[in-house]
């Protein structure tokens, strides 16, 4: 089961030889392919056979994961994934093909590694893990859950069902050469929650609008502008006075250099006007405007086929960047759906536009330029993943689900896969339960904020869903012979969503609501099985920075209990207090260890990646230190 698949370029025709032999051998039932396994399993191996699975997630580790268990001769599995197949996937998802692009992964998965094992039983299911059909009723029907998620909201959901369920479950995930994997067993080691897990970088919007000094600063502008110029109309978009129209009769040549006079000519001329107005620019260095008339004519210098024949991992020149995005333009005009457009990383159009407009602007901030291929992997929150990372990562995964369906819990392990030292793949003893965790061991956590201003959806929307994770909470208030119950649930308010919405409004300490210093809340999610004690200590005329959340995890005194900000979760909003902020996450693949799912994000946030590999290409040059006073909130930074 600890095959490891490295060499991608043999893949396909292994796949046909395995499946000309899986033909071959069909009339005895697959089972002279496992009959090694008998032999070394002996009497566990009808354990193993007759374990039912849930496997989690079918991207970089689930493949290979779906794949050795089969191979293993576990035959009861069942498996959940949300996404459909991109063309981006190929590379290392080996189960799918260019043919199965836009099927969901799960049914694609199903079909591929019966291919392996005829005799093999797979259920796929295409939704999603905090869909209510997947209750934890669903999964006490198995012995074992093995996760390859790739985001943190879907890893807390799974857990808190394992927990409540008491099923076991393996925790797994790599980031580019690095990977982990743990067995997570209710009151004998740490649960997922038991430790703080990484969180993301907040940024607020004016950074992204008029004081970038990163190239991730610089390609969330231009993603946001390819849907502004181009996109559906969005009023929400932070960028949306940026838009420029086509006149009538305009050629697109000329509409095409108009764009590019409006955002790095005459945007950014605007930039310095107001800031001379104000205060100067002190120690901090310009933003220098790109004059087109000047460009145009160092253009005639550049490369006639710059467009087709240059390398995407090549770092343009100005005069073909300019070129590049003047065409850029002019293609999606020719492609007669602007207006409809939304970014997309693997369209190329969109690719040609994002990477050359960040560019641009890298230029107007003294930014060193990227190539396409280092810009793509940041506006897709890629981290270019490691097939053989993910093939060490599941051959572990099902070593310890061997240990864990034999009875031989104890001699499971943690492991750590690293690049670094004589060993790749390090083992450490599990930990036991954090006593201090408030989902494993039902600690009481504080919540701190002034109750006079703090509203009932603030409770629900910022502290029970994005920072503890619930999906669908609800509040229990019992203090003396005061009692109150507060859910969204419609049918709690008789279906009048006009009063619920007028209750949810309302401050903590308004009277209907009935919260007061130190009165202790129990907030519950039953989709969760899910409960947890929380006390609201009130902070009158509690100060908070511009972006910072008006609330505190554990009190003002002491110190935090360690939970992850969980921000930007499936189900949960950004603050909307303050200035608007935009999440920076740390960098993710859909096989990355500690990640954030997609945001559905409110008001001006907007979720991009912060990929510290890009740093050392894309360094700030002749940046005073002190740039950072230009903007009051800019150090303002969520961790």
């Amino acid at each position: 089961c600890f095959r490891i698949f490295a060499r991608n370029s043999n893949m396909e025709s292994l796949l046909q030889s395995e499946s000309s032999q899986l033909r071959r051998i069909r009339g005895g039932g697959g089972q002279k392919r496992l009959s090694h396994q008998q032999k070394l399993f002996g009497t566990n191996f009808d354990l193993i056979q007759n374990a039912k699975i849930a496997v989690v997630g079918a991207g970089g580790i689930g493949c290979e994961l779906l794949k050795n268990l089969v191979m293993t001769g576990f035959k009861n599995i069942e498996v959940i994934d949300l996404d459909t197949i991109e063309v981006s996937n190929l590379n290392r998802q080996f189960l799918f093909r260019r043919k199965h692009v836009g099927s969901s992964k799960a049914e694609i998965a199903k079909l591929s590694v019966e291919e392996f094992n005829p005799d093999a039983h797979v259920i796929a299911h295409h939704g999603n893990i905090k869909d209510a059909k997947f209750s934890p009723e669903y999964f006490k029907e198995f012995d074992l859950v093995l996760n390859a998620l790739d985001n943190l909201s879907a890893r807390r959901h799974v857990n808190r069902l394992c927990l409540a369920e008491e099923v076991s479950l393996i925790e797994s995930g790599t980031q580019g050469y690095l990977g982990q994997v743990g067995v997570i067993k209710k009151g004998k080691t740490e649960c997922y929650e038991c430790q703080t897990k990484q969180t993301p970088v907040t940024f607020p919007v004016c950074t992204i609008r008029d004081t970038p000094d990163k190239p991730i600063h610089c390609i969330a502008w231009a993603k946001l502008m390819y849907e502004v110029l181009f996109g559906p109309s969005d009023d929400e978009n932070v960028l949306v006075d940026l838009k420029l129209e086509a006149e009538a009769k305009e050629d697109k040549q000329s509409y095409a250099r108009r764009i590019f006079s409006h955002l790095f000519e005459s945007a950014i001329q605007d930039r310095l006007d107001r800031k001379d107005d104000e205060e100067g620019w002190g120690f901090s260095t310009p933003p220098e405007v790109l004059a087109l008339s000047e460009l145009l004519n160092q253009m005639e210098c550049a490369d006639e086929n710059s467009g087709n024949s240059l390398s995407h991992q090549t770092v343009l020149s100005l005069p073909e960047t300019v070129k590049e995005f003047l065409n850029s333009v002019e293609e999606i005009i020719n492609s007669g759906h602007s207006g409809e457009l939304v970014f997309d990383k693997d369209d190329n159009m969109a690719m040609r536009f994002v990477s050359t407009a960040s560019n641009l602007r890298m230029e107007n901030y003294h930014i060193d330029r990227l190539s396409q291929f280092e810009i793509k992997g940041i506006a897709g929150n890629i981290v270019h993943a490691i097939a053989t990372t993910n093939a060490i990562c599941a051959g572990i995964i099902v070593l310890e689900a061997i240990k864990v369906i034999t009875g031989r819990f104890e001699d499971c392990r943690q492991y750590w896969i690293r690049s670094v030292g004589p060993k790749c793949i390090q083992p450490a003893t599990l930990e036991p339960p954090n006593k201090q965790c408030w989902v494993c061991q039902k600690s009481k956590i504080d919540l701190t904020c002034d109750i006079r201003k703090f509203t009932v959806k603030q409770l629900f929307e910022d502290v029970l869903k994005r920072r503890l994770g619930m999906i669908r909470p609800s509040v229990d208030l019992q203090r003396g012979d005061v009692e109150n119950f507060i859910c969204e649930d419609l049918d709690d308010w008789s279906g009048n969503a006009r009063w619920r919405d007028d209750f949810f409004k309302k401050p903590l300490s308004h009277e209907a609501v009935k919260i007061q210093h130190a009165t202790l809340l129990t907030a519950d999610d039953e989709s969760q099985r899910f409960s947890i004690n929380i006390l609201v200590l009130d902070y009158p005329g509690m100060e908070v920075e511009e972006g910072e959340d008006e609330f505190i995890i554990g009190s003002k005194f002491g110190d935090l209990p360690s939970i992850g900000d969980g921000r930007s979760e499936a189900n949960g909003t950004g603050s909307d207090s303050g200035e608007p902020t935009v999440d920076v996450t740390a960098p993710g693949t859909s096989d990355a260890p500690v990640l954030l799912d997609d945001q559905e994000n409110e008001d001006d946030e907007i979720e991009i990646i912060d990929d510290p590999s890009v740093k050392s290409c894309g360094s700030k040059r002749s940046l005073s230190p002190q740039r950072d006073e230009n903007c009051s909130s800019r150090k303002k930074v969520k961790h």
